[in-house]
């Protein structure tokens, strides 16, 4: 009884391809700390999107609303912090900041430049340049600065601010 054996030359070239194929795939993989760096990158460029959506409805809103607009990105318990005070809770934001904003002559303009998250997507931060304009008896006051901005990711997936802060550029 004779059988019909596979050319050894054909077995080879199967063996070395399916080989070749192991070793690129085992090659693709990333280790368990590539995957939360890519991760926690991909969370930040999700915060900085978040925060330049942030700037944007705020600068949609008619002034007498940019108060309210304002505080609707804050988590329910979140905090801006000023010199020498710390505003708790969206009302008491919305109160801090919707006369600022329904005087018209103020205007708050941001871009997030530095962002961070955690691997597990939960928190994290952004950063970036700020400028305030506003009137004032002497003419338009305006203010640059720095901001740092404290997220965290509610049950629905959206983020919303913890915690908001500036200063202001040195007059150094």
């Amino acid at each position: 009884m004779s059988r019909s054996l596979v050319p050894s030359r054909v077995v080879a070239n199967f063996m070395l391809t399916a080989l070749a194929l192991f070793l690129a795939m085992a090659g693709c993989r990333t280790s368990p700390h590539q995957t939360a760096e890519a991760e926690a990158a991909r969370f930040a460029e999700e915060l900085k999107e978040a925060d330049r959506q942030f700037a944007k409805e705020v600068a949609a809103a008619s002034a007498t609303d940019r108060g309210r607009v304002w505080a609707a990105w804050f988590s329910p318990e979140g905090r801006q912090l000023l010199p020498g005070k710390l505003v708790e809770g969206r009302p008491s934001i919305t109160d801090l900041m919707g006369p600022a904003f329904a005087s018209g002559a103020f205007m708050l303009t941001w871009e997030p430049d530095l962002a961070s998250a955690s691997a597990a997507g939960d928190m994290g931060w952004t950063s970036g340049r700020y400028e305030s304009r506003g009137g004032t008896d002497s003419g338009a006051a305006v203010q640059t600065g720095r901001y740092l901005t404290i997220w965290e990711r509610q049950t629905d997936g959206t983020w919303k601010i913890a915690l908001d802060t500036g200063v202001p550029d040195s007059d150094e």
